[in-house]
């Protein structure tokens, strides 16, 4: 499951979510999510000014797993793209991997590795 959780984790740190400017819409990382949740009923609400909630539900869960998908702004420091992931010897690089989208990703790969039921 750990190259599953790091294909989807290179796919979410692929899409800019950075906070500010909080331009993130109900496309992009949340098509995204929408196409690798099979069997869980989806629902994204834009709330506005940038602010968009996934709520996706498989079951009748008794848990919800909750994470965000926007990153703190990328800095000038960077030496290379922020948003294209790089696996390092023993881990990997890129913005938002620690804070949280490696979380998200690997919630994704522990759905698509069960059929029971779910919350997020």
């Amino acid at each position: 499951m750990l190259e599953q959780t790091l294909d989807h984790l290179q796919a979410l740190v692929s899409f800019d979510t950075r906070n500010p400017p909080r331009a993130i819409t109900t496309g992009g990382i949340f098509d995204y999510l929408r196409d690798n949740l099979p069997g869980f009923n989806v629902e994204v609400i834009d709330h506005g000014a940038g602010a968009v909630s996934l709520y996706a539900v498989r079951g009748t869960p008794k848990y919800l797993f909750n994470v965000h998908l926007d990153t703190v702004p990328d800095s000038p420091h960077w030496s290379a793209d922020p948003h294209v992931m790089r696996r390092l010897d023993d881990r990997v690089v890129g913005l938002g991997v620690c804070d949280i989208k490696g979380a998200a990703a690997a919630l994704v790969a522990a759905a698509n590795a069960s059929d029971g039921d779910a919350a997020f």
